[in-house]
């Protein structure tokens, strides 16, 4: 009998005017009402019990509407679904809204969800600072990693060292003055070694930009000067004048 009756749908009499139908149509709902509660179908209970309230708007109608809308709100608060459960006791209170204990358990919720808000609150902020901390620390740690090596690019100060440094780092914060003692590093090297070969490697690596290019040039032609006055022949002298025509050791090698 019970499964028949959840069964049947009697929606084709809901606008019926007969007080006969209208009232055995309301005790049929309450019973499959009664039934869905006793499955624990909330929800369908709550349409039966409409259906009921529609057919004979009775108080004690509204109280088996409100008192189901209040098992469904304390259900939903002792699993911490607020939201839920703050849905359905307004209900019941809309119905009851002097019910003591529906105004308790709204209350409770209330308060539940504002504890919950300040908790969330709470969280997010933790949260967030966690995040600033992580980004922090891998802020410093890359700082850290970069100081590192340019520490080690100005310990070892050479062309090579800083390039490493330039290499790893291309948008480093040290870039800059990389680069500028990188040109002041190699130009001591081809100082130091002060050869041909030195000062064009100076001015080919710098592509004619370097710093000390213009000195570089006036050396390199020094050094061959001297390379030619130790030959100090007709030949040699020739081959100064063709390699340095405006050079100015060309009046002597005349």
């Amino acid at each position: 009998m019970p499964d028949l009756v959840k069964k049947i749908d009697f929606n084709t009499f809901a606008n019926t005017s007969n007080v006969g139908i209208k009232k055995m149509l309301e005790e049929i709902s309450i019973y499959k009402g009664l039934l869905y509660l006793s499955y624990h179908d909330m929800d369908a209970a709550i349409i039966c019990f409409e259906m009921a309230k529609k057919y004979n708007d009775t108080e004690t109608n509204r109280i088996l509407i409100a008192e189901t809308y209040f098992k469904v709100s304390r259900d939903k608060f002792e699993s911490k679904a607020l939201k839920r459960a703050k849905i359905n006791i307004e209900k019941a209170l809309y119905l009851f809204c002097e019910n003591a204990e529906y105004k308790a358990l709204h209350e409770k919720i209330v308060l539940a969800g504002k504890k919950y808000s300040r908790k969330w609150i709470k969280l997010s902020v933790i949260f967030v600072m966690s995040v600033v901390i992580i980004i922090c620390t891998i802020v410093f740690i890359f700082y850290m990693m970069q100081k590192s090596a340019w520490d080690d690019a100005k310990q070892g100060n050479t062309y090579s060292s800083y390039q490493v440094y330039i290499n790893k780092y291309p948008e480093g914060r040290y870039v800059k003055e990389a680069y500028n003692l990188q040109d002041d590093a190699l130009w001591y090297e081809a100082k130091r070694n002060n050869s041909i070969q030195s000062y064009n490697n100076y001015i080919s690596l710098f592509n004619n930009n370097g710093k000390h290019v213009a000195d570089a040039i006036s050396l390199k032609e020094k050094v061959r000067w001297k390379e030619i006055q130790i030959v100090n022949t007709i030949a040699v002298y020739n081959t100064y004048i063709n390699e340095y025509p405006n050079g100015q050791y060309v009046s002597l090698a005349y």
